[in-house]
């Protein structure tokens, strides 16, 4: 990996100083990032995803980060360290080489990371996941296929997967690539890491475990 993006991800940001100087938590995005709830913070995806384009990120160290949710798939890579999460309710650990795939409206809360324990958040347009490379997992029977094309077609399934591809060395080096490309600012960055998320995905389904997650559904009840 490009030492300029190792230098950024291990260093610290504005906000990181800020929260270890406070110890508490600074909220790092404006107004028209967000709406919000009586019950939750939604991120919004007009304001990330601006003209259709990848958003990646390092998530803020030093504080925990509140229950939220977003109007878009996002990807949670451990670069270092780990991540506690609850994730519609339920804790989860997710470690060092491992990847968190959240659907469209689940919520989650982050634990506080330390130093070492560095999230990226990556952040693509749904609606950009290519229909052939859709169709030719759909033959495999893939839990992926189901997870990617009903989000295609639904506001909000609130489902996510842990793959568990620590130890998965083409992977580790198809995230090193996307950060490096995305953060040198490389020309038509969007478009190349737009080729690579299907080739990671592949990856990611054909040479890892995963756990899969569903929202766990409330019985209705009927008065007569």
């Amino acid at each position: 990996m490009n030492k300029i993006v190792i230098d950024y991800l291990h260093g610290y940001t504005h906000i990181e100083h800020e929260q270890l100087k406070q110890n508490k938590f600074v909220f790092d995005l404006p107004l028209a990032a967000f709406q919000n709830t009586e019950t939750n913070i939604i991120l919004l995806k007009e304001y990330f995803l601006k003209n259709n384009f990848i958003y990646i990120s390092k998530h803020t160290r030093f504080a925990s980060y509140p229950k939220h949710s977003h109007r878009f798939l996002e990807l949670n890579y451990v670069y270092s360290g780990q991540s506690i999460q609850t994730i519609n309710g339920e804790k989860e650990l997710i470690k060092k080489g491992e990847i968190l795939l959240l659907d469209k409206g689940t919520s989650h809360a982050l634990e506080l990371h330390q130093k070492n324990d560095i999230l990226i958040n990556i952040i693509f347009p749904s609606d950009n996941v290519d229909i052939n490379w859709l169709s030719n997992l759909s033959n495999k029977d893939s839990i992926l296929f189901n997870f990617l094309a009903q989000t295609l077609v639904a506001n909000s399934n609130k489902n996510y997967l842990i793959f568990r591809c620590a130890k998965n060395q083409h992977i580790q080096v198809i995230l090193d690539q996307i950060l490096d490309i995305y953060f040198t600012k490389t020309i038509l960055a969007n478009e190349i890491i737009s080729l690579y998320i299907p080739i990671l995905f592949t990856e990611l389904i054909s040479n890892c475990s995963y756990d899969f997650h569903q929202e766990k559904k409330k019985k209705s009840t009927t008065k007569l």
